[in-house]
């Protein structure tokens, strides 16, 4: 039996993406570090904003709308995360003694 795929797909990305996604992502991630991910995702937002709204005041009020929104997003799965990873911990820690 040939493992090779399974090692190749068993790494934190893919985990990730299975678990919020059910599947793998399309998008290649591979070679990129967080900081490169979230300023360019940043980057394409900001571009896309100016040009469908040149008026800075249009373009403030639309991205303020935004940027409330991904933060909101952002504070609540960090902290739904950050619970299910100490429940996970916590069950992990328990079943240890079984071992």
């Amino acid at each position: 039996m040939d493992f090779t795929n399974l090692l190749i797909r068993a790494n934190l990305s893919n985990i990730a993406d299975f678990l919020l996604e059910g599947g793998e992502y399309l998008i290649e991630k591979k070679g990129k570090s967080y900081s490169e991910r979230i300023e360019e995702a940043e980057r394409d937002v900001r571009d896309f904003f100016q040009v469908r709204f040149p008026d800075t005041d249009d373009y403030d009020e639309i991205s303020g709308y935004y940027t409330r929104q991904t933060e909101t997003y952002k504070e609540v799965f960090f902290e739904i995360g950050l619970l299910l990873g100490a429940k996970i911990g916590y069950q992990v820690h328990s079943r240890m003694s079984e071992l």
